[in-house]
């Protein structure tokens, strides 16, 4: 089946897109800030006690009305894809200006400078305030065609990516301990995990003004010291190693024990001695 299904050049399912079954077109601009995706994901709260993952099926029924809604506001670049999020307690069109003015500060502070803004057609993005908002910062407001999220499919594969892997990824006790986690999942994702789009490496890597990014591990040697000059290993989080704060270990440094095994191999032993 394998072997006749690559004949005819059809792609493997996860290539595809889940909705459609179409092959995702990735897109990319040349630049970040040009443009930066934003949306906003509804997400049921989860009541004290645990839901329907905790108690059960029948048991979470009686739990779930009154729990209320979250709603996740989101701010991805199109060219890193790094990402500035928020939980807050509405979508009304001051609560979404004000997370936008907190979130171009982020980029600002990242060195990317916003050009464009591109959002769907939810009311607070079609409202006055959020118009002049970008009008008086100097930014392009482009808006999605209806009942097409695939334009803004920077943000929406980000809210995909956020269900399946922080909010339903094991059974929370309440909405606190879930929110909880939140701040070092979005740390991961910016910083550690890697995304088929950038070849495996974290947003991260192409933002080099983001705190926080891969470290840089130097070591001096006696004789390059002498000649003023210095050995250095880059250690850059990919696919393959990537680290929260809670699963740092002997693997996170493994870069760094193959880089000293082959400068020993080219390095006189005075040198080696030393390192």
């Amino acid at each position: 089946m394998h072997r006749v299904l690559t004949r005819y050049g059809l792609a493997r399912l996860t290539h595809l897109d889940r909705a459609t079954g179409r092959v995702i077109r990735r897109s990319e601009r040349a630049r970040p800030g040009e443009p930066v995706h934003v949306d906003i994901k509804k997400l049921g709260n989860i009541p004290d006690g645990g839901g329907h993952k905790v108690l059960g099926r029948q048991a979470g029924r009686k739990t779930r009305s009154g729990a209320g809604y979250s709603y996740i506001h989101t701010a991805v670049d199109d060219h890193s894809p790094l990402a500035y999020s928020e939980i807050l307690a509405d979508e009304r069109k001051e609560t979404a200006v004000a997370f936008w003015g907190r979130a171009q500060a982020f980029f600002a502070s990242c060195g990317v400078t916003v050009e464009r803004v591109l959002t769907d057609n939810g009311s607070c993005y079609k409202s006055r305030v959020w118009r002049d908002a970008l009008a008086a910062a100097g930014i392009t407001h482009k808006r999605t065609r209806a009942y097409r999220p695939q334009t803004n499919g920077k943000v929406e594969r980000f809210n995909r990516t956020l269900l399946d892997q922080w909010a339903y990824t094991r059974p929370y006790r309440s909405e606190q301990e879930r929110r909880d986690t939140f701040p070092d999942w979005l740390h991961t994702y910016k910083h550690h995990r890697g995304h088929t789009a950038l070849k495996g490496q974290p947003p991260a890597s192409r933002v080099p003004n983001l705190t926080g990014s891969a470290p840089r591990i130097t070591r001096w040697s006696t004789e390059q010291e002498s000649r003023s000059s210095r050995v250095t290993f880059n250690v850059s989080p990919s696919r393959s190693s990537c680290m929260t704060k809670s699963s740092f270990g002997r693997d996170a440094f493994a870069p760094l024990a193959v880089s000293t095994w082959m400068l020993s191999r080219s390095t006189p032993a005075r040198s080696r001695a030393s390192i």
